[in-house]
């Protein structure tokens, strides 16, 4: 059996196939670039999120400390009358501090965990949308070659 479809027809048949195909791709790649750049700023917010976290957190550190350091000596007078009261005191102030730079590590911990879930749940949902992208495309393709 011979095909006795025109060459003008074949030619007409192909570019149409080939500009609807360029077409999904197109729309599929925009919806991609779409998810990149959203998860891009959503990571930029977070990055940005987490500094001023800790910025603020580590600022909030340096004033206690400061306030201990200036704190005027007035227990130093207190030695020579009692040694052990004064000694007690200075490790329960030892101990409070410590206490306070693990808080604070804690405290930064939880901050960048927080930031790492927000930042990990973006990126899930970028990629599920960039994966149903992916799929539309295919199922459309097959869908235009199908029918050929």
């Amino acid at each position: 059996m011979q095909d006795t479809t025109r060459p003008e027809e074949l030619w007409s048949n192909f570019t149409g196939k080939s500009f609807e195909a360029m077409k999904h791709w197109t729309e599929a790649q925009q919806r991609v670039l779409k998810q990149v750049l959203d998860l891009s700023a959503t990571a930029a917010r977070e990055n940005a999120r987490v500094w001023t976290e800790l910025q603020a957190s580590t600022m909030e550190a340096l004033r206690e400390t400061q306030a201990s350091w200036l704190k005027p000596p007035a227990e130093a007078a207190d030695l020579p009358k009692d040694p052990m009261a004064w000694y007690q005191k200075a490790v329960s102030e030892s101990t409070k501090a410590t206490h306070a730079a693990f808080r604070l590590m804690d405290e930064n911990v939880q901050v960048v965990t927080e930031g790492t879930e927000r930042l990990q749940t973006a990126v899930s949902t970028a990629s599920k949308e960039m994966q149903e992208a992916f799929n539309t495309l295919t199922a459309k393709m097959q869908n235009l070659y199908a029918a050929a």
